[in-house]
């Protein structure tokens, strides 16, 4: 397991297994420790929000979730191997939990889909163990928030699922993680969307193709083509840029709102 650098964001390079190894000692180990992901919406989002680029920074793994980010570690001459989807990840998690009963909680999504992939998720691995699960359309900070914490540490799970999306779940991960009662505190994004059936899975050609941002531009453009299909030849460009040494990161350090979801 090693760290590189894209456009001043961290990348840990490290494969499947790795990171289930990983898993595996800080829950035997009894710590707490959470695990980021990097793609180029969250790359992008950290050149206009300095506290979430120092928050990746500063995490221990944060690994590769998107064919762009391993594109770009490739321009800039870093031998990165083969990203670490979330939406096949989570396979191998659940695989991991069942075996070694580790238990989750799901957190996150509209409360009718966060039931529908708890069931989902059991139906696949009938003999996890599901700690609890709870929407997440409450306000990220206070009562509220205190209370989603309150039933957390309640049902004590070893991993914590967080689907806000970003950059809210980063936000609500890292104000609350202190003291959050779980070992590993893992963000999401919409995983529990596809999980429920709400959100179709993208075909398994795509995603071995690296190509489910096509996919989701097509499928849901008003809210993807944007992200994507401007996004991601930005983000290829800063690369190049920053290969010649011409790559200066801005950024305005604006908040962000606190939101349902």
């Amino acid at each position: 397991m090693r760290d590189i650098q894209i456009l001043g964001n961290k990348v840990t390079d490290l494969t499947t297994r790795e990171l289930i190894a990983e898993v595996d000692a800080i829950i035997r180990g009894g710590k707490s420790e959470v695990i980021l992901n990097t793609n180029v919406h969250g790359i992008h989002l950290s050149e206009q929000l300095p506290w979430l680029k120092e928050f990746r920074n500063q995490t221990r793994i944060t690994h590769c979730d998107g064919a762009g980010v391993a594109l770009g570690a490739r321009i800039l001459g870093h031998n990165l191997g083969p990203r670490v989807c979330i939406n096949d990840f989570i396979w191998d998690l659940a695989s991991y939990c069942s075996t070694h009963d580790r238990s989750v909680f799901l957190l996150g999504a509209h409360p009718d889909v966060i039931a529908r992939a708890a069931k989902q998720l059991h139906a696949r691995e009938p003999t996890i163990r599901i700690a609890g699960y709870h929407h997440g359309y409450f306000q990220k900070q206070g009562p509220e928030s205190d209370r989603v914490v309150q039933i957390i540490n309640a049902a004590r799970p070893n991993i914590l699922l967080v689907g806000f999306g970003m950059p809210v779940q980063e936000l609500w991960v890292r104000d609350n993680a202190a003291r959050l009662n779980a070992n590993i505190i893992m963000v999401v994004g919409g995983f529990f969307d596809r999980l429920s059936g709400t959100v179709p899975w993208a075909p398994r050609w795509v995603t071995d193709h690296g190509l489910e941002w096509i996919y989701l531009s097509l499928k849901r453009p008003r809210r993807f083509f944007e992200r994507y299909l401007v996004g991601n030849p930005k983000f290829l460009l800063q690369v190049l840029f920053e290969r010649l040494g011409l790559y200066h990161p801005t950024g305005s350090g604006s908040p962000v709102r606190s939101g349902r979801g």
